[in-house]
């Protein structure tokens, strides 16, 4: 019975020991691939809605890829194994162009994109002092001509709306 207990310890220790860590296995793994990028122009400044592209290799041979600026989304409009091209969307303000290929993340640089400003119009109002009444006008910027009558001051005392009294020497 002892033989048997040691011949069972001796044959366990054996098939512990053939199953090392340190054993050399065939490697299966497929190398990563692997994009490369041309250099691209990020000194401009680039507008909203304007087409990009990224020129490189490799494009293809993922099955995901993505454009981000800052955390925006960008739309790929065309890809070709050779070219990425992207509009930037409307939204998008100066940051980080990143791409994302099959979950790896490659930073490309920053973009700086000009945000159009709104058009913002201005109005221009006086006060027409040499008239009886007084009135409260819109002029046109350029030649100072009188576009509207805003309001009507028919007397030198004018009321607030919370009732403040305010007493012009108009």
């Amino acid at each position: 019975m002892k033989i048997q207990k040691v011949l069972i310890i001796i044959f366990i220790g054996f098939l512990l020991s053939n199953c090392s860590s340190e054993d050399s296995i065939n490697d299966t793994t497929i190398p990563e691939k692997e994009i490369n990028i041309e250099p691209i122009d990020l000194s401009k400044d680039f507008k909203n809605n304007e087409t990009v592209i990224i020129e490189g290799q490799n494009f293809n041979s993922f099955k995901t890829i993505k454009i981000k600026i800052n955390e925006l989304n960008v739309k790929i409009v065309e890809k070709t194994d050779t070219q990425l091209t992207f509009e930037i969307p409307e939204n998008a303000t100066s940051g980080n162009l990143t791409l994302i290929f099959d979950g790896n993340i490659k930073n490309i640089g920053r973009i700086n994109i000009d945000e159009i400003q709104p058009n913002i119009s201005t109005n221009l109002f006086g006060f027409d002092n040499g008239v009886s009444p007084k009135k409260i006008i819109e002029l046109n910027e350029v030649n100072g001509d009188i576009i509207s009558e805003l309001a009507v001051l028919p007397t030198n005392n004018i009321y607030f709306d919370r009732g403040h009294y305010l007493n012009t020497y108009l």
